[in-house]
This record gives structure tokens, sequence and C-alpha cells, in this order.
């Protein structure tokens, strides 16, 4: 009975250890001033929506804190969105710097890219699944160390979609 429990004690504390499977995935590429490059690959585990006076934000986060959100302006399903006006990106990811230093980075989108909505369940606040992709330039709002990366940088947020929790 005790070998019985302790190995359902470690079934559960394994379970509980897993990192859940990524509901999007990206690619965060900047330029710095300096003619470095910088990349990031990112994946994200969690998601939420809400929904007020038509425009639909789409945020998504993960264990590390990284965020990252989109605003769109009447979404649906099967829609392809220039992400310019109300449609907004922004962000906040943590990657190595020129001098492999762990940075912060606040990003936001620059008024050219788009979010392609293939697939969608639910509206509004109850958005349970999603599938698309977007490709945003983006320019650093700030970071955790100014020093090392300029506000001035820019660079392409590349990412893919794709979960569905209606089962939930």
């Amino acid at each position: 009975m005790r070998k019985t429990l302790l190995l359902l004690g470690i079934c559960l504390l394994l379970q509980q250890c897993t990192v859940p499977p990524p509901i999007l995935t990206s690619t965060l590429s900047l330029d710095l001033p300096s003619g470095a490059g910088v990349s990031s690959n990112t994946n994200f585990t969690d998601f939420r929506s809400k929904t007020a006076s038509g425009i639909t934000t789409l945020t998504f986060t993960n264990q590390d804190a990284d965020l990252l959100e989109i605003k769109i302006n009447g979404l649906h399903p099967g829609n392809e969105y220039n992400m310019t006006g109300s449609n907004q990106l922004t962000g906040t990811f943590k990657i190595n710097d020129e001098q492999g230093r762990l940075t912060q980075l606040n990003v936001e989108g620059s008024g050219v890219g788009f979010l392609n909505v293939t697939g969608m369940t639910g509206t509004g606040n109850d958005i349970k699944g999603m599938s698309g992709s977007f490709q945003v330039n983006i320019q650093v709002a700030g970071s955790s160390d100014e020093n090392t990366i300029s506000p001035t940088a820019v660079g392409t947020i590349v990412g893919n979609i794709g979960f569905n929790n209606s089962a939930q």
C-alpha cells in the first residue's frame, strides 16, 4: 500500500511540474543602433480575451512573465488585419543583449504588419480557440537597461497562434 501511495504521489508531483504546451510561438528580432542584431524565441502558454467598444484585446502570457497583447477592432475569423490605427501590438519580452545579459524589453508595433485569423471558437470575452499568424514591425519602447538596448532599436516579431480550449 505504501508503494502505491508513493508512486501515486510521485506521479502527481511530476504532473504538476510539466510546462503546458505553447498556444503561441513567436520570434522577436531586433536590429540595434550599433549594427548588432539580437533575437528571442518565446512560447506563450496562457491566454485571455476581453472586448470593449468593439476592440478585442488578446493577451498571451507565460511562466517567465513575458507578455504579448494584440488589440483588434472587429475581430472575426477568416480575416486579415493590418496593424494600424486601433489595431495594435505591444509586449514585454526578456532577451539576451549584446553582452549576454538578460534584459527585459517593452515593445510596440510601428504600424506595419498583419494579424491573420484563420479560425476562432467563441467571441469577445469568451474566445476558447484560435488559429492564425502574425508579423509586425516593432520598436523598443523601453527596457530594464537603457544602456544596452536603445529605444531606437527596431525589428520584427513573427508568430503563430494555435489553441483550442473548447473542452474546458
